[in-house]
């Protein structure tokens, strides 16, 4: 098997198409907000209402997910969005799994995003099911391979492997990436190669996995101890 990386690397947001590209709303950036003498630090991405994501500034320095949770479910989309992704700074996996299953879009994206960060890399049963559902929107499609990749998930691993062969290259390329973040491993792929490419890359990763899973483990526990000192 070789490892060596594929040149090209993952797909852009323009890889979606401009429909895509205007549904991806969850773009992210760190937010700094001095608020009572409090400085909040959050995740989350710049809405086209400032008093909206002030409001939302405001009860994250206060640590209101209540708040957070009740704003993202009567505002607009692009505003409840910013409100999710806020939850990943004061809530918790509880807060933020109801709003994969919303109607819209980029909130079934902010949601995947915030996941990436209090989610559970060992409970992904959601996150597999949007990557896995092919009438789901590309944009959220590609934010669950990507959480899927930044929790490191070992329990996605089967569902990216199938997403390798994805008829999006968006959602492909952000598999492949998500892949090689889980196992260390750098696979051969050819972004828009043939089917056969696709099973070829699918079956090197398949033979890998029993040899990387013990090694994978023990660098997990490894960070999980890291973050709880």
């Amino acid at each position: 098997m070789s490892h060596a990386a594929h040149p090209r690397g993952v797909g852009t947001a323009h890889d979606e198409g401009p429909a895509g590209g205007r549904r991806r709303m969850v773009l992210y950036g760190v937010i700094a907000a001095a608020l009572a003498g409090v400085a909040a630090y959050a995740w989350w991405p710049a809405t086209s209402e400032p008093a909206v994501s002030r409001q939302i500034q405001k009860l994250v320095a206060k640590n209101d997910a209540p708040a957070l949770v009740a704003l993202a479910k009567t505002e607009a989309g692009p505003a409840a969005a910013e409100a999710v992704l806020a939850l990943s700074t004061v809530g918790q996996r509880a807060d933020v799994e109801p709003f994969v299953k919303d109607q819209r879009p980029e909130v079934r994206a902010g949601a995947l995003d915030a996941l990436a960060r209090v989610g559970d890399r060992r409970n992904v049963a959601i996150i597999n099911e949007v990557l896995a559902n092919k009438t789901e929107d590309v944009a959220v499609r590609a934010s669950a391979a990507k959480t899927l990749g930044e929790l490191r998930s070992w329990n996605g691993l089967e569902t990216l492997i199938e997403a390798l062969a994805d008829k999006d290259r968006y959602v492909r390329g952000c598999a492949h990436a998500a892949i090689e973040r889980i196992t260390t491993l750098r696979f051969d792929y050819k972004l828009d190669g043939t089917r056969a490419d696709f099973a070829q890359t699918q079956a090197a990763v398949r033979k890998a996995m029993p040899v990387v899973k013990a090694g994978y483990e023990q660098y997990m526990r490894r960070l999980e101890k890291e973050k709880q000192q």
